[in-house]
Parts: structure tokens; C-alpha cells; sequence
């Protein structure tokens, strides 16, 4: 019997302390995530829509770009209100167009020279009622980013760091039972 209690000890013992730390980061994995070998594309945060703002001591304006459409928005620098039923025309380089109310203080106008990368310089002429008024706004465009990746461990740690250590490991659990082994040899005799 006591043979098969140092087997126990020497053999199985190390053998059982291995596997449980080998398997020990999965029980302290949580909440949904995929803690598996596929990776996964990695979340980032939405960026705003490009947009450029002016104002004179009369006006406000900031426009947005998206879809291949300017949106512009102007208020009254001072009171804040919309303003409404105003002629409002955008340059931009060789470019040019008349934009159509859309209501509230919002104009819109189509606008695909915006969609290349870059500076683009624009000039909004305004025209209404009690005001008149011309801005000048810098509307810069970014390149599309890239995907962003997500790394495994075999990114950061080739398999051959990783095999070393796990071998290092296991001759340490083998050097620690047979020390073991001959401190029990010892104790009986």
C-alpha cells in the first residue's frame, strides 16, 4: 500500500498540479467573450462625420458632410434661431452649387467633389431676408481606416517560447517528486 501512495505522490500528484494550472485562466473567464483560438474583428469607436464650422458676427454655420451630401446648418450667431429662406450657394475650388432648404435652418446639397481624401477648402455665400453673409469653412475628409486586428498569443509569444516554458515547467513538477521521493526513501529508513 505504501507503494502506491508514493506513486501517487510522485507520479500522479505532479501530474494533477499541472493540469489544473494548465486549465486555471478558463475559470476566471467571464461575461460572453469568445476566449477561443478565431479572432475576432476588434470594436472601435464610430468617427463623427467630417465637418467644418464659421460664423460672423451674424451668422453660424457648421456643415457635415456624409452619403456624398453637405448638410449645412445655419443659425443666428447672436439669438441662436434658424435661419430660414435664405439663397445659399457653396464653392469649393472649381466646384459650385445652389443648396436647397430642407427646413429648420437646414440646407443641403449634393456634393461628391467632397468625397476625396483631404482639405477642402469651401466658401458658403449667404443671401436672406434681414442678412447677408459670406463664410469661409476648411472641410477636411480622412483616408477610410483600415480593420483593425486582434492578436493571439501566438502573435505576442512564438510556439517555440511557449513549448520551452511548458517544458521548463515539467521539469520542475519532475525535479520536485523526485526530491519528494527521496525525502520519503530517507524518512523511512
Amino acid at each position: 500500500m505504501k507503494t502506491c501512495k508514493s506513486i501517487v505522490q510522485i507520479v500522479v500528484m505532479p501530474f494533477a498540479l499541472s493540469a489544473a494550472l494548465l486549465h486555471a485562466p478558463a475559470v476566471f473567464a467571464h461575461g460572453g467573450e469568445d476566449h477561443g483560438e478565431g479572432a475576432s474583428p476588434v470594436q472601435t469607436a464610430q468617427p463623427l462625420a467630417p465637418r467644418a464650422e464659421a460664423h460672423s458676427d451674424d451668422i453660424e454655420l457648421l456643415a457635415v458632410y456624409g452619403n456624398g451630401e453637405l448638410t449645412l446648418y445655419l443659425s443666428d450667431f447672436k439669438t441662436n434661431q434658424p435661419i430660414t429662406n435664405a439663397k445659399v450657394e457653396v464653392e469649393s475650388g472649381p466646384d459650385k452649387a445652389v443648396a436647397a432648404a430642407a427646413g429648420d435652418g437646414t440646407y443641403k446639397v449634393p456634393a461628391p467633389w467632397l468625397a476625396k481624401p483631404g482639405k477642402h477648402g469651401l466658401v458658403v455665400t449667404i443671401e436672406g431676408q434681414d442678412v447677408a453673409d459670406l463664410l469661409e469653412a476648411t472641410l477636411e475628409i480622412q483616408e477610410l481606416a483600415k480593420e483593425a486586428k486582434s492578436f493571439g498569443i501566438g502573435e505576442f509569444a512564438p510556439a517555440g517560447l511557449i513549448g520551452s516554458l511548458g517544458g521548463v515547467a515539467l521539469l520542475g513538477l519532475v525535479a520536485f517528486g523526485l526530491s519528494r521521493r527521496k525525502k520519503i526513501t530517507r524518512d523511512r529508513s
